[in-house]
């Protein structure tokens, strides 16, 4: 597996942080590098102190030259024991990158011999991020756990992302769902622990993401899986769940 894309359909919150603990997860095991291609706006370069907006995909969306892996490696930034490219955090500019780059980037991904993790942010709605879909090996959709949230990225994942007229498609085969979760469930909400997720998306289910604030921004200030503070973590456990899912499951 060579390229795996992680969106949501309705703006699902936990998008990123799933991308960034899944790429860590992998760093432990092989060369990685993760991408930020949301066209709404990127988030890395806003949050994490260590990095900035240049050098990253802005740079290669405007590259004149042909793209090269070469070119992705120098238009990386390392956040802990991840390499990752930034998107604009300007919407307007991140949207350039992707819905009308002057260089295809996402075309020569396939040719890395690692592990490409591309954030794509909101799938569908106007979305221009079908053509990364459609080199992806495996597409990831963040979904609320929920029967609502279920339901739809469960028809989503059988329709293939076929879910208005003229929009093309990907192959159901490649879809897989992760939930974010909260501490604690309240009593006046519908959404399903994680034992009923799992009954409900059955083997579309990829992984249960807890939400772990603390987690969150260790890895936001580059901290890897090796960190003390990380070794108990639940993110992290479900993280390398995660990859190993994801790994089997090719």
């Amino acid at each position: 597996m060579n390229v795996i894309a992680v969106g949501s359909v309705k703006g699902t919150v936990g998008v990123t942080v799933t991308a960034l603990a899944l790429a860590a997860a992998a760093a432990e095991h092989s060369r990685v590098v993760l991408v930020e291609a949301d066209s709404s706006g990127g988030v890395l370069a806003g949050v994490c102190p260590q990095l900035h907006p240049l050098p990253g995909l802005e740079a290669l969306a405007a590259d004149r030259e042909p793209f090269t892996l070469a070119r992705l490696a120098a238009a990386t930034q390392q956040l802990g024991s991840v390499p990752v490219v930034v998107a604009p955090v300007d919407m307007f500019r991140a949207w350039v990158t992707v819905a009308s780059p002057r260089n295809r980037w996402w075309t020569s991904l396939v040719a890395d011999d690692g592990l490409v993790i591309v954030d794509v942010g909101r799938i569908g709605g106007g979305s221009p991020v079908g053509p990364i879909l459609s080199i992806a090996d495996r597409v990831v959709l963040v979904v609320p756990p929920t029967p609502l949230g279920l339901a739809g990225g469960l028809e989503w994942c059988e329709q293939g992302g076929r879910i208005a007229p003229g929009v093309v498609g990907i192959s159901p085969e490649v879809c897989r769902l992760v939930t974010v979760h909260p501490p604690t469930r309240r009593r006046d909400t519908a959404a399903f622990d994680a034992g009923e997720v799992r009954v409900q998306a059955g083997s579309r289910l990829a992984g249960v993401m807890p939400w772990d604030p603390v987690a969150v921004d260790l890895l936001f200030r580059g901290a890897d899986f090796s960190y003390r503070n990380l070794a108990g973590s639940p993110l992290v456990q479900a993280a390398r769940q995660l990859h190993e899912s994801l790994s089997v499951s090719q």
